[in-house]
């Protein structure tokens, strides 16, 4: 989790001070109307960022919303990537992945139980990925 909110903090930079107060585990800001005219200051083109810079959420119409760095999309999950530090996965519920060696992804799947063996290992594996079997078509 450390790991994650590193992550955050980094993508919000210099304001990371101001939002960390009102910021969710997955770096949703959360902006509300605190009186007439009034709102708490967590307004993202306020702080410093266009449009073009945030996803927006929740908005009502009331003047209440949560808004987000484009750049945090995938936080949520890590694009699906789990940390090796943290968990291997279950050669029961996976039997394929993808490893990131902390550079870039492989261009091959390997077998889940030797994720670990590997990583014991000290081979250069920081990330895996599961890989499903494509679905076929419906129609």
């Amino acid at each position: 989790m450390e790991a994650k909110q590193k992550a955050i903090s980094k993508a919000y930079g210099r304001v990371w001070e101001k939002v960390v107060p009102y910021t969710d585990l997955n770096g949703w800001v959360q902006r509300r109307v605190t009186g007439r005219n009034e709102t708490n200051g967590m307004d993202p083109i306020l702080l410093g960022f266009n449009r073009d810079m945030i996803d927006m959420i929740d908005f009502s119409g009331d003047g209440n919303f949560k808004w987000r760095l484009i750049s945090l999309r995938g936080i949520d999950n890590n694009n699906g990537w789990v940390r090796c530090d943290e968990r291997f996965p279950d050669p029961d519920v996976v039997s394929k992945v993808k490893i990131w060696d902390g550079k870039k992804a492989s261009n091959f799947t390997i077998s889940s139980d030797s994720v670990q063996p590997a990583y014991e290992k000290g081979e250069p594996i920081t990330h895996w990925k599961p890989v499903y079997a494509e679905s076929r078509p419906l129609y």
